[in-house]
């Protein structure tokens, strides 16, 4: 006769491996789930549920027509029949009092004529309640079938701890069996799941590598799901996803996908009309079409390829493609499901399948030592260790009720159908197994969040542990509390290896400017010659080299009406792009009608615009090079401007510790350059300032009164141009209302607010900090915190005698 134990299917494993171990492994002994012994479903799930989801969408319903054909609500369906069946709920006592109720009425006749009636096979049973619902043990009572109450075993020791957060409490249970070297304890959470990337964090640091699923399967799932859709249906949008989740393993997945979104490519053009290099194209968006016609020709083969006339011919295909692509992986689990699926689906039936292709999993090797289970999931057996973490009044003890379109208020209305206070009851006494399933027992909870919020206690745990006279105790917890800093340092020599280029220092000003803020980015952008490759899209950057360029070709041609090179990169059909060009468009008229009319207005005239240059004589050591945007030359002076994206100002301190050393650097270069004095250093914001204009104020004397503003006045106040001055303006400039900095005197005479800064004190604080600058360089420092520079905070760059005069 054949005997059959009943039990989930979590606990199979150990039902079997406890049969192996008393050698009770005798052929007419099997261990199988309930639904499995009692429904004898005659067809696997996935051929019932798509059965059912089939028959379903020939009835009409009129308040579950948008979601009768999801995964979910057939679940939903099925689970609420079978357990009608294990009732004996007749189903037309089901209510029927609204059109909902009258919907899910027609839902449950079709569902039954799908299930089979459960009935008691013969033989004999060991059925084991743990885990169990509330409707299967319904059942079994209905029948006489007993069921064996789970092994249990009180403990003769109980710990009751807490920790500061989940982290703390999780790397002190670790800590402590590491230090009671414990041979096997098990580990137990409500929502494990949830947790799974926290132990993988933790556990390294103890020794210990381990993933609890393999996560190649996460990329097995992505990569073939969109392989399969693409095959099936080859599209853009298809192909797009192909490329995102890189399931080809093409190198230049980003360069296809770039050139895709910036030129608005069809797969039409992918396959067959691929645009045509143009010379005059970006660099950025040049190497990218580089990059792609290496292996477009290839890309496009194996898109054809991919094409397939049936749902079963491209899950075929898309598994045959990762089997050649990546021949390493474990494929296992997905060919095993393509293998139940096959002939099966529908377009219609296929979020089934996606249903399982993304749950695709692959358990790795336990543990030797620790065991992590889920709180649901205890062992059978009792166990010599346990830790139950977590135990929080919100995870323990957690119970659940109905919810979706059968709820609780549907249920009161099923004659014969439990009530919750029912149902709640029997899953609390489940739960309670957690005090008599070890012989030392550890209950553990974290006071409080990440974010400092107070965590409760579980009410049952706490009073169990006060019957049993178990205090509340920290987890003691090793920490590492005073770390000896890590530098990162290079010797000399190195650093000269890599920084010296003829015994000198190469690069732009900009660069020495990122070594004082970044030494570290500096070491691996000049030192290591690496950078992340930017991608050729509308961002600030692109739009600066755009607005740097429009002002080039108006100081040197006075027109910018032919300037498209940029522009015309950018694919029509990309509306985004061209309604941003639109807005930098009017801005950029603004700015040429303010830089034109602050020309016009001086005595000055741009002498030259994006001036290269090259220098090794300014500071040694140094080789220095870059572009001045534009210089300005009268008889006597000469005057410096800087384009900016956005408004800027100089800032003596920053200057002192090298972060703004461009604007003056390129002062002392145009000196040399045009023999003559420096009248004054200054940025220009293309970006317009939030302009805010008060209506009204109020005055002790006059109370509330009107103010009158002019808009435009205001705009240009914040568009001046701001910087240093190192003499009196005399008559270079025929009004203020484009230079910060200056008034007009009764007089008429221009003169600067505060005094000007002195251009030899400047270059000698310049040369200092190159200096500076150079030799921590070349004695390797790359950590910021090691930086040392030479701050006089009293130092005076004003003209005139050392009192600190200074904004």
């Amino acid at each position: 006769m054949t005997h059959t134990i009943i039990a989930p299917q979590h606990y199979h494993e150990e039902l079997k491996r406890e049969l192996l171990q008393n050698k009770k492994h005798l052929l007419n002994i099997m261990v199988r789930d309930f639904d499995f012994v009692f429904f004898n479903p005659q067809t696997s799930s996935r051929e019932l549920e798509l059965e059912i989801f089939q028959a379903l969408s020939t009835i009409k319903t009129s308040t579950l027509s948008s979601i009768i054909g999801f995964p979910k609500t057939i679940d939903m369906l099925i689970n609420f029949s079978k357990e009608l069946l294990l009732y004996n709920i007749n189903p037309h006592d089901l209510p029927q009092d609204t059109p909902l109720q009258r919907d899910i009425y027609a839902c449950v006749l079709v569902v039954l004529e799908y299930l089979s009636k459960p009935e008691v096979p013969q033989g004999s049973f060991t059925i084991y309640e743990n885990g169990l619902s509330y409707a299967q043990k319904s059942f079994l009572r209905l029948h006489n079938l007993s069921m064996v109450e789970t092994p249990s075993r009180a403990p003769q020791s109980i710990r009751y701890r807490v920790a500061l957060n989940l982290r703390t409490e999780i790397e002190a249970t670790v800590q402590d069996i590491l230090l009671q070297k414990l041979d096997y304890a098990v580990i137990a959470m409500p929502n494990l799941d949830s947790a799974l990337p926290l132990i993988e964090s933790i556990l390294p640091r103890y020794g210990v590598s381990y993933h609890f699923y393999d996560d190649n399967q996460v990329l097995v799932s992505k990569h073939f799901r969109a392989l399969f859709e693409y095959s099936l249906s080859p599209s853009t949008e298809t192909l797009v996803n192909v490329l995102k989740s890189n399931a080809l393993n093409f190198y230049n997945f980003e360069s296809y996908l770039l050139l895709m979104d910036h030129f608005k490519l069809e797969l039409s053009d992918i396959l067959n009309d691929f645009p045509v290099l143009d010379e005059s194209w970006p660099r950025d968006l040049y190497r990218h079409y580089m990059n792609v016609t290496e292996n477009l020709e290839e890309f496009q083969a194996v898109l054809q390829t991919l094409v397939a006339p049936s749902i079963d011919e491209a899950m075929i295909v898309a598994y045959n493609t990762l089997c050649n692509i990546y021949p390493v992986r474990n494929l296992t689990p997905l060919k095993s499901l393509i293998t139940q699926s096959l002939t099966l689906y529908t377009e219609s039936t296929l979020p089934f399948f996606y249903r399982y292709v993304e749950n695709l999993k692959s358990a790795n090797t336990k543990l030797n030592t620790i065991q992590f289970v889920d709180l649901r999931q205890l062992p059978l057996q009792p166990v010599e260790n346990l830790y139950i973490l977590n135990l929080t009044a919100k995870t323990f003890p957690a119970t659940s009720s109905h919810t979706g379109i059968i709820d609780e208020s549907y249920l009161n209305k099923v004659p014969k159908y439990p009530t919750l206070d029912k149902r709640t009851q029997d899953t609390l006494y489940q739960q309670m197994r957690i005090f008599n399933i070890s012989d030392n027992l550890t209950l553990s909870f974290a006071s409080s969040t990440y974010e400092g919020k107070s965590i409760e206690p579980s009410y049952p745990v706490d009073t169990f542990c006060k019957q049993n006279n178990v205090s509340l105790l920290p987890w003691r917890i090793q920490q590492v509390l005073s770390r000896k800093q890590t530098v990162h340092r290079l010797s000399p020599e190195i650093a000269k290896k890599l920084f010296l280029d003829d015994g000198r220092i190469r690069g732009s000003i900009s660069s020495f400017q990122l070594y004082t803020q970044d030494p570290y980015q500096f070491f691996i952008e000049r030192g290591l010659k690496l950078q992340k490759p930017e991608p050729f899209a509308l961002n600030p950057l692109i739009l600066g080299t755009f607005n740097h360029a429009v002002m080039e070709s108006l100081h040197i041609d006075k027109d910018v009406q032919d300037l498209h090179v940029i522009k015309d990169s950018f694919s029509p059909r990309d509306l985004k792009s061209q309604l941003i060009f639109k807005r930098n468009d009017d801005m950029m008229t603004r700015n040429i009608n303010f830089v034109l009319n602050s020309i016009d207005s001086s005595k000055f005239e741009p002498s030259m615009s994006e001036k290269h240059f090259e220098d090794s004589s300014l500071f040694p050591s140094i080789t220095l090079k870059g572009i001045i945007d534009r210089i300005d030359v009268n008889n006597d002076n000469i005057l410096i401007v800087d384009y900016k994206s956005s408004a800027q100002s100089l800032a003596q301190k920053k200057v002192q510790s090298g972060e703004q050393l461009q604007l003056l650097t390129y002062a002392m270069i145009g000196h040399r350059k045009f023999n003559k004095d420096v009248l004054g250093v200054f940025y220009f914001g293309f970006t317009d300032k939030n302009t805010k204009i008060s209506r009204r104020d109020f005055k002790p004397a006059s109370g509330v009164v009107t103010l009158e503003h002019d808009p435009e006045e205001a705009w240009k106040q914040n568009k001046r141009y701001s910087g240093w001055y190192f003499q009196s303006p005399d008559d270079s400039f025929e009004n203020v209302e484009y230079y910060g900095g200056l008034r007009q005197l009764k007089s008429g005479e221009i003169s600067t607010f505060r005094k000007p800064y002195d251009f030899i004190k400047v270059s000698n604080l310049l040369t200092d900090v190159y200096a500076q600058i150079t030799t921590q360089i070349l004695n390797g420092v790359i950590d910021a915190d090691r930086l040392d520079f030479e701050i006089d905070p009293n130092l005076n760059l004003k003209q005139g005698d050392d009192t600190n005069d200074s904004i």
